[in-house]
């Protein structure tokens, strides 16, 4: 997650009273007209399975998707409503340790989970996907700490990173009758000191060795994208996307919301268009973004990396990640010893669903 740790700092900088109008058109050419004191932001999708039905293993096609899981207009083209109790997960992948095999110990960002695929830190119970963040014991530590890559005795606490990269892609315009992708995704988040739950998006042109890497280029050249997160207590949601050129050249465009209830489950939104997004949540319009077209629209988003089109990075497929990080820099970088004390108990983040529409 380091992909994202200076745009939260950032974000949670900025005042969270942005006050703007848009105008957002599913157009090929989407018209986007946005008041607002920030700058633009990107992000990036792909490609995929066969729109309206759903596969069994044995790679039978079956039932077809519900066309009530989407607005009216749009066509469900993936999903994920975790209603069958499970302890795998077919359309998802691991992502294990914490990020030493990307060079980047604590992901980049100073965190302090370990990352496992045991069912104790992701499963699916009573029609939810739930990911928790535990303190491991003596014995268990020994354990992971015995998994490749190691390069740390810490491993403390662990958590789940799921994310859908080389199962399922997406971006517009990228299959047929994909003008508009809506992706929603309605879940509860925890609340505690030291605590980083997130949907996010990375791309899936990404090499094996680097997080956060794509078609331009290393983070946040190839984009970024962040449909909800929250650290903390949960004061405030934000999300938005990174672009411009690999880090430090990076540029952000986000929003801050507040959430009215943080005990409950939201439902955030993201459409995405060949040159314009806009993010959602509960129903309300929180953030628009547009692309740079080449550097004719102000404050439009751009890639500063090689090959680069007027609508990259986000012109190119990505995959979707769900997580739940334990401490790091966005959270205020709190001792092991405040994080034991916040998961005394194990906390979860819960997701309902995850859907993806196209019209």
């Amino acid at each position: 997650m380091f992909t994202k740790a200076l745009a939260l700092v950032l974000l949670l900088a900025v005042a969270a009273s942005a006050e703007f109008t848009a105008r957002f058109e599913d157009h090929y050419d989407e018209d986007l007209s946005v008041t607002e004191p920030a700058a633009a932001i990107v992000t990036q999708p792909r490609v995929q399975p066969a729109v309206g039905s759903v596969t069994s293993s044995a790679g039978v096609v079956t039932t077809p998707l519900a066309a009530s899981q989407c607005p009216k207009g749009y066509k469900l083209a993936w999903a994920d409503e975790f209603d069958s109790a499970a302890t795998s997960f077919p359309k998802w992948n691991y992502e294990l340790y914490n990020g030493a095999q990307y060079g980047i110990p604590g992901w980049g960002n100073n965190e302090q989970e370990w990352y496992t695929n045991r069912t104790d830190n992701a499963n699916v119970a009573l029609g939810k996907l739930v990911i928790t963040a535990r303190t491991t014991t003596e014995a268990e530590r020994v354990g992971c700490c015995g998994e490749k890559p190691c390069k740390t005795r810490e491993c403390r606490f662990t958590s789940a990173r799921l994310r859908t990269y080389g199962k399922y892609a997406v971006a517009p315009n990228w299959q047929a009758g994909s003008r508009t992708i809506r992706i929603a995704a309605r879940m509860k988040l925890p609340v505690g000191t030291g605590l980083w739950p997130s949907l996010w998006m990375l791309p899936e042109q990404s090499p094996a060795n680097c997080s956060g890497c794509g078609a331009y280029g290393a983070w946040p050249s190839s984009g970024a994208i962040t449909l909800g997160q929250a650290v903390n207590d949960i004061k405030n949601v934000t999300g938005g996307i990174a672009y411009g050129g690999a880090f430090p050249k990076s540029v952000f465009s986000n929003y801050v919301s507040k959430l009215k209830n943080k005990e409950a489950y939201h439902e955030y939104v993201l459409e995405w268009t060949r040159r314009g997004m806009k993010w959602s949540l509960d129903g309300k319009v929180v953030h628009t973004a547009r692309s740079g077209q080449g550097g004719t629209v102000p404050n439009g988003w751009f890639s500063s990396g090689i090959g680069a089109g007027p609508d990259s990075p986000f012109d190119q497929p990505f995959h979707i990640l769900v997580n739940l990080a334990v401490g790091g820099t966005p959270t205020g970088s709190p001792t092991r010893t405040t994080l034991a004390k916040t998961l005394k108990k194990p906390k979860s983040m819960l997701v309902d669903y995850i859907r993806v529409c196209q019209k």
